[in-house]
């Protein structure tokens, strides 16, 4: 039996158990992969996992205040609009991209197909790049959750200052605790999604309500 075929007899074998769709394992099949991970995500928690990737609780407050005292309601207004433009280019883009390859590999795969010259060194410095960014958002975005926490603690203890040590303990155990989400909870991802979305809903209804509330 030739690897091709062995491959496609994965695939089905993949298939029967609930995984995909003839079309995703044909496709992953052709590219040379084989699934290995289980699905367990719908296109409703894969949206919701997008808005908590956004993360619009944390990203809000910043550049709205720093357009209202620069600009006032035009530059809001105006800045939504052109950066809404530029990120829809981006995101036609990536669609297209991923649309043709569509492997976990993403942007350094990409890479190396599309790049005409250097397609190793290319692909290398893109991965590289790419791992570097996931790190460091995700870190900032921990680190600025356990800010939250801490300010939320010292509204209810107006006593208690967090000192930098204890503030990097709670970045600490936020860490550990997503790290084992992730690694060892597959099933609940799709849970956690969902509660995010429902945070983040219901965050974005009171901004509608009382913008100053980011302020």
């Amino acid at each position: 039996m030739s690897d091709k075929e062995t491959k496609l007899e994965q695939a089905a074998t993949i298939q029967s158990n609930g995984i995909g769709t003839h079309h995703d394992l044909d496709s992953l099949t052709a590219l040379g992969y084989v699934p290995e991970l289980k699905r367990n995500r719908s296109l409703f928690t894969l949206l919701f996992q997008s808005l908590a990737i956004a993360a619009i609780p944390y990203g809000e407050g910043g550049p709205l205040i720093s357009a209202v005292y620069g600009g006032g309601q035009l530059s809001i207004f105006l800045g939504w609009i052109i950066v809404l433009i530029f990120d829809e280019c981006i995101a036609v883009s990536l669609a297209e991209l991923a649309s043709r390859y569509p492997t976990s590999a993403g942007p350094y795969y990409w890479s190396f197909q599309i790049a005409k010259n250097n397609k190793t060194v290319l692909s290398f410095i893109t991965g590289w790049i790419w791992l570097v960014g996931n790190w460091t958002i995700t870190l900032s975005v921990n680190f600025g959750f356990a800010s939250l926490i801490a300010a939320s603690v010292a509204l209810y203890h107006p006593d208690w200052t967090p000192t930098s040590w204890q503030l990097l303990l709670i970045f600490y155990a936020i860490c550990i605790l997503t790290l084992l989400i992730c690694s060892f909870g597959n099933k609940i991802l799709p849970m956690v999604d969902t509660a995010w979305f429902v945070t983040h809903f219901l965050y974005i209804l009171n901004l509608c309500q009382d913008p100053s509330s980011v302020l």
